[in-house]
């Protein structure tokens, strides 16, 4: 019997989506996928400290812009950050060490390409940050253009009365 990549050449199946080639091809795929998002959420949890600690030290000192923009990247880098260590994690079970089958009397590994429900969890995560994003920015907009108009109305009167 040929080994080849630590398959053997006789169980090889092109049809078999569960095939030993192919999943090593796909846990190599996880383990890249994996190294990238352990890298990208350390970064972004980073990031999302450093705003944190900007907002809370200069706040006082801060125009409602201000405010409203690093609100915003505030929330985008929150977002940011869960789903890459999300990634990171469902990355990191595809690449767990194989089973060992007592009926068939051989390894085998997970079925490690995407399944419905990560994509699924993903997909509604999204739309609930996009939501809370949108609800925030019209909140900031709507008190923003409030304060601007009360603004002007007391410049006006006061033009008014002199």
């Amino acid at each position: 019997m040929d080994k080849y990549n630590g398959c053997y050449m006789d169980e090889y199946d092109p049809n078999d989506t569960n095939d030993c080639r192919t999943m090593k091809v796909w846990k190599d795929i996880y383990k890249w996928v994996n190294s990238i998002c352990n890298v990208l959420s350390v970064v972004s949890g980073i990031n999302l400290v450093i705003l944190i600690i900007i907002f809370i030290k200069f706040f006082s000192e801060m125009d409602t812009w201000t405010i409203v923009i690093l609100v915003f990247l505030l929330i985008t880098q929150l977002y940011f950050f869960v789903i890459v260590y999300t990634l990171s994690r469902i990355a990191d079970k595809k690449t767990e060490q194989p089973r060992y089958d007592h009926v068939n009397k051989k390894q085998w590994y997970y079925f490690m390409i995407p399944n419905l429900e990560n994509i699924v969890a993903v997909i509604i995560i999204t739309i609930i940050v996009f939501f809370i994003l949108l609800i925030s920015l019209r909140y900031f907009y709507n008190n923003l253009w409030s304060m601007r108009g009360s603004l002007s109305g007391e410049v006006y009167t006061n033009i008014l009365s002199e």
